[in-house]
């Protein structure tokens, strides 16, 4: 198969033919993600997806059944019953910008006219340069396939929580590092299945993740509701992955 294009250049320009041959022979980066290939003002509702549940800054937890065989209490699709957990590091920025990109494309963002777009960047500009220097903040979903009257039961118990009772149970730290304390319990006043744990980013003048840390660990009890069972959770985000732009994001 002939190429006019690269024919011609090698005939009138020598040099610039071996540049475009050399340049054409450099592969591309394999096994990058979607964030290290593009700005977020470019991902993709599925890179939004990925970003807010399957990535460095974001992880699941996941209680089984201690007891599947209680015929009232099947799962309502027929499944092992469980209740899972789902935690975003709301102070990442890549979190953030996720989220704010979310937003835009169900907006149509890219189709506006620029008065239109400035509107909607006026409202979500303050939640993506929110400063997160003094505190890390976890954001954390819940969700169950079991019967209504237990997820009534998981919705009570959170919302009853509050900073006082939690802060000798849920703790934030590097895989080196001493445990820190929760320092704020936020729960929404509504029946909304979610809640949030922040944390101090510094102790005594140090950064949580040490600088030998691989990673972060967020420690947290999750109650026993109907058969399924509870324990603490152990969520670990590993710090090799979570940098972004040349920056440790948590």
């Amino acid at each position: 198969m002939k190429f006019p294009f690269f024919a011609t250049l090698k005939n009138h320009c020598p040099a610039l033919f071996l540049l475009a041959f050399i340049l054409s022979a450099i592969p591309v980066a394999e096994g990058a993600d979607f964030w290290e290939k593009k700005e977020y003002t470019e991902w993709s509702k599925k890179d939004c997806g990925k970003m807010l549940e399957n990535s460095p800054w974001a992880e699941k937890y996941e209680v089984t059944s201690i007891d599947i065989n209680r015929a009232d209490f099947e799962a309502s699709d027929g499944a092992p019953p469980f209740i899972r957990y789902r935690i975003q590091l709301r102070s990442a920025l890549p979190i953030r910008e996720a989220i704010v990109r979310q937003t835009q494309i169900d907006n149509k963002y890219d189709d506006l006219t620029p008065e239109q777009q400035q509107a909607i960047d006026k409202q979500t500009d303050p939640f993506l340069n929110t400063s997160y220097e003094d505190f890390v903040v976890a954001y954390i979903t819940y969700e169950t396939n079991t019967p209504r009257n237990v997820v009534s039961q998981l919705v009570r118990h959170w919302q009853t929580q509050n900073t006082d009772r939690l802060k000798f149970s849920v703790f934030l730290g590097g895989s080196k590092g001493e445990k820190v304390p929760l320092s704020e319990y936020v729960v929404p006043q509504s029946a909304d299945q979610y809640f949030q744990f922040v944390f101090p980013r510094k102790v005594n003048g140090a950064e949580v993740l040490g600088p030998d840390d691989k990673e972060l660990i967020l420690e947290f009890p999750v109650p026993p509701t109907g058969r399924v069972g509870g324990g603490t959770a152990y969520i670990q985000f590993k710090t090799k992955d979570m940098m972004y732009n040349d920056k440790l994001e948590y």
